[in-house]
């Protein structure tokens, strides 16, 4: 993928717009009263879980800004996992 160069606004807009789509997918499998998902996989039987991070990995944004932000957004998180 070649590189592209965004403005500042262009940058902002599109880390809303995904951190909007990502909290609404992962808001609800927050807490202990938090709802189970199923995530489709092209693969074997759908997964099961409550996990937001899996949740997270398994969203694909075909505009490659947005997958660019998806992925700072899941390393981030993967990161702040680890530590806890």
């Amino acid at each position: 993928m070649a590189n592209v160069v965004v403005s500042r606004e262009q940058l902002q807009e599109a880390f809303r717009e995904v951190a909007a789509i990502e909290d609404s997918t992962v808001a609800i499998t927050a807490g202990p009263r938090g709802k189970t998902e199923g995530i489709n996989k092209p693969y074997g039987a759908p997964e099961i879980t409550k996990d937001g991070y899996k949740e997270m990995e398994g969203k694909k944004p075909e505009k490659p800004l947005h997958a660019a932000k998806v992925r700072t957004i899941a390393q981030s998180a993967s990161q702040c996992n680890d530590k806890v």
